[in-house]
Formats: C-alpha cells, structure tokens, sequence
C-alpha cells in the first residue's frame, strides 16, 4: 500500500525587519515540498548575494531581506551627493556608473550588468553620501538591501559585520 506524501508544512520565517522587504516564498528555492533546505533556484534572491557574500548562511539571510525595484531606461538610481541608506544588487538589464568631472560634465568610469552591486558603503556609514551617478542603461531590475535590514542580519551574524566593516573602509 502507497503512502501518502507528507503534508507541506510552511518553514519558519524571521519577523521582515520593515514592510517592504519581502520574504521569498519556499518556491524561491529555500526549501522543497517535504520542509527540506534546497539550493537556490534561477529565480532565487540568493543568487544575487552570493558573489558578494560567501557565507551561506548570511548570504540567506540577506536574500531574505532584499526587496525587488524596478528602474526604467535612463532613470538614475543613485545621484553624486544624494544621503546612502541602502545597498543595490543589479539581477535585470544594465546600469552606467558616472563620475562628476572637476571642470564640468560627466564621465562613464563602469557598466554594471546582473551579478554586480553597489553603494554598501552606505550600509555601514549613517551619513554617506553617494560618489557618482547610477543610471540605467536599458529597463532593469535591482534587489535592494536596506541599512535597517543589514543591520538586523548582523545582529545574527556579528563577524560578517566586522567583514563589511573592514571592507567598505578600505
């Protein structure tokens, strides 16, 4: 006689640290039918964090914490100037990184496609202000990190703190 499968348990989740990160659903590749840890599919927000951060369990964490942002051709992402709250990891498209020139106008000094990420400076500075111009190229998609929520993972994970720390000073 066949058993019957399991029933689908949904896995605990962690409180959102604010509103608008959204928590990945188990089809997100985070667990498969049976409550199980899977690895992170195509569509994962994990894949987006694991080329920056190479521990997995804090790259899960920040996957967990990313909220999707959609940008249209030649909308700037960042403004030269602008206060950093949050940090950019670019998963559609392509944006241009532009520098201010001493005597006027602008120069492109980066292209960032898929897998590429910007501003964590401002994760880890209350008053950081934005070096260059972040535009996109063509209709794109970033995953966005908050400082709220990058604090929140390093109460969990403090050496990854120090990590970033050292990191973004150098």
């Amino acid at each position: 006689e066949e058993r019957p499968a399991p029933p689908i348990v949904e896995a605990p989740r962690a409180p959102s640290p604010e509103p608008e990160a959204a928590s990945p659903a188990r089809s997100d590749g985070y667990f498969d039918a049976h409550g199980y840890e899977a690895p992170p599919s195509e569509s994962s927000p994990v894949r987006y964090v694991e080329a920056a951060v190479r521990a997995p369990d804090v790259a899960r964490a920040i996957a967990f914490a990313l909220s999707r942002v959609e940008c249209v051709k030649d909308e700037a992402v960042c403004v030269k100037g602008d206060i950093g709250h949050e940090m950019y990891f670019v998963a559609e498209g392509k944006f241009k990184v532009l520098i201010h020139l001493p005597g006027g106008g602008r120069k492109v000094v980066a292209i960032l496609k898929e897998g590429s990420y910007f501003g964590e400076v401002a994760l880890t500075s209350e008053d950081c202000r934005r070096t260059a111009d972040v535009i996109a190229v063509t209709d794109s998609a970033l995953m966005k990190l908050s400082r709220a929520a990058f604090k929140s993972v390093c109460s969990r994970f403090p050496d990854f703190e120090d990590d970033i720390t050292g990191r973004t000073r150098t």
